[in-house]
């Protein structure tokens, strides 16, 4: 049954959402669709750069993304103490920049009506459903002008997933940082251009290429920066003097990259009695995580939504705050993270 999005995003709960939002019908996004004999290849960097423009607005920080032929993944964090750290003038600096129409009669509003306005949009820019429509609703505009059409573009409203502990937010991160690699359309994973682990890699290589020196660098701009790379210089887009740091994703950046290219590879290598070849990266073990469990779970829908990713006990408090006996993916997470 569908959710109210209110019972879905809960800040309270968790700051992590999994994002997820399909075309219409199964319809190109991008890419090369042979039915039509049409290339929209050209639209992930409209969908990448855009992101990267909603993450400077927006109280929200981009973790990983993945932008597919027929859909998209985001792993976002929620940050309305950030928004509640701005001045009523940045508010409406940044909500005009993505809605210009609201904004064009704020100066001749009464006191009381500019700060009910400042107070609303205050809260909208740390809203997922409001980024998610500033996304959404800006490229399909743009495909239909290019197509020349009207309708719908997206096959409905975007699905998010709460993802309640930091063992949920790294399975999902690799799991939609995998997605190219596990439909085949790349094979290594800097190869994943259109990804969040595409982007971190090439922009490591491009700085260690500059400073010629195999130190740690920061994270690209609109992506949050790893643990071993928060402090470092070119970290993470620039914020008003006022904000806060984006905080990190919290593991090593080296150790996520082993634990991506030792996942790739054991699919590709495993024996034939099924055994895994090489042991499980360090970083299962430390977060308890089965890795039998954990590559089916990097499989073609291996990490469907079940309403909440996270271990059983994280599980059982969001069912209980919500008022349920029990709460979808119970199974799993008892198979996965034990």
């Amino acid at each position: 049954m569908t959710q109210a999005r209110s019972e879905q995003v809960d800040e309270e709960t968790t700051r992590h959402y999994h994002c997820m939002t399909r075309c219409v019908r199964g319809a190109f996004l991008c890419g090369y669709d042979k039915h039509s004999n049409r290339d929209f290849e050209h639209r992930r960097r409209w969908i990448v750069d855009r992101l990267k423009f909603l993450e400077s607005v927006f109280a929200i920080d981009v973790l990983a993304y993945a932008v597919m032929a027929n859909h998209l993944h985001l792993v976002l964090e929620l940050m309305s103490d950030v928004a509640a750290a701005w001045s009523p003038a940045e508010v409406v600096e940044r909500y005009g920049r993505v809605f210009p129409m609201p904004v064009s009669d704020f100066n001749g509003l009464s006191d009381a009506q500019q700060a009910e306005r400042v107070a609303k949009w205050r809260e909208r820019l740390s809203s997922l459903s409001w980024m998610m429509r500033a996304l959404n609703e800006w490229v399909a505009r743009r495909a239909n002008r290019e197509e020349g059409c009207t309708g719908r573009f997206w096959q409905g409203r975007f699905t998010s997933e709460p993802l309640l502990d930091e063992s949920a937010l790294l399975t999902c991160m690799a799991y939609v940082d995998l997605n190219p690699v596990r439909s085949g359309e790349c094979q290594r994973l800097e190869d994943a251009r259109w990804t969040s682990i595409g982007a971190r890699l090439h922009h490591t290589t491009k700085v260690l290429d500059a400073a010629d020196e195999a130190s740690p660098t920061g994270a690209p701009a609109g992506l949050v920066p790893f643990a071993d790379q928060a402090s470092l210089p070119g970290g993470v887009a620039a914020r008003a003097p006022c904000e806060p740091l984006s905080r990190s994703v919290p593991m090593n950046f080296v150790d996520y990259v082993e634990l991506l290219e030792w996942t790739g590879r054991t699919e590709r290598e495993r024996g034939p009695s099924g055994t895994l070849r090489g042991p499980p990266p360090a970083v299962l073990t430390r977060l308890r995580i089965r890795s039998d469990a954990w590559l089916r779970a990097m499989r073609v829908q291996g990490l469907k939504s079940r309403g909440a990713l996270g271990r059983v006990d994280a599980l059982d408090a969001f069912a209980e705050k919500r008022g349920r006996s029990r709460t979808a993916g119970r199974a799993f997470a008892l198979a996965l993270f034990g």
